[in-house]
């Protein structure tokens, strides 16, 4: 598999990543709303529920609804799309890093080794950036975010 595939997959990975993380920020300070629970997404300001090709990374925000609800056209913050960007880039920089991706004789080798330091970043840094953002927006840090990052630290 070439070494461009592999990024471009890590990389639509961390969009994807970046777009739960959304929900994460915006729904776990609003303890009434579930990030686990199957729960549709919806325009805050009119209640329209979020249709699956929406909640595409990046794409719906800049193509498709233009930054704005299909609703009723209140403005979407540009932080959706930021994150997903975001999240998407470190994933694949991470992945550069951390894995030995590498041409040999019988075309691409794949990288059998550093998956484990990729996750570990790629969870790390995922972690930080919705505390960031919650911290920035609600001056809290959810337990269900610091507790375990206490207990696996040391490891």
């Amino acid at each position: 598999m070439p070494p461009n595939l592999i990024l471009a997959a890590i990389t639509v990975f961390g969009l994807l990543i970046g777009s739960f993380l959304n929900v994460v920020i915006y729904r776990l300070p609003r303890q009434c709303l579930s990030v686990w629970r199957k729960a549709r997404s919806v325009c805050p300001r009119c209640g329209v529920q979020l249709r699956w090709f929406d909640n595409v990374p990046v794409l719906s925000w800049v193509f498709l609804l233009r930054g704005r609800c299909h609703g009723c056209g209140d403005r979407i913050s540009w932080r959706y799309p930021f994150n997903e960007l975001i999240v998407g880039l470190a994933f694949c920089g991470f992945a550069i890093v951390d894995l030995p991706l590498q041409s040999g004789r019988a075309g691409v080798v794949w990288p059998t080794e550093g998956w484990d330091l990729l996750a570990v970043h790629c969870l790390v840094f995922s972690v930080l950036l919705a505390l960031a953002w919650i911290d920035l927006d609600h001056r809290i840090l959810p337990d269900v975010l610091t507790l375990p990052g206490i207990f696996l630290a040391p490891v």
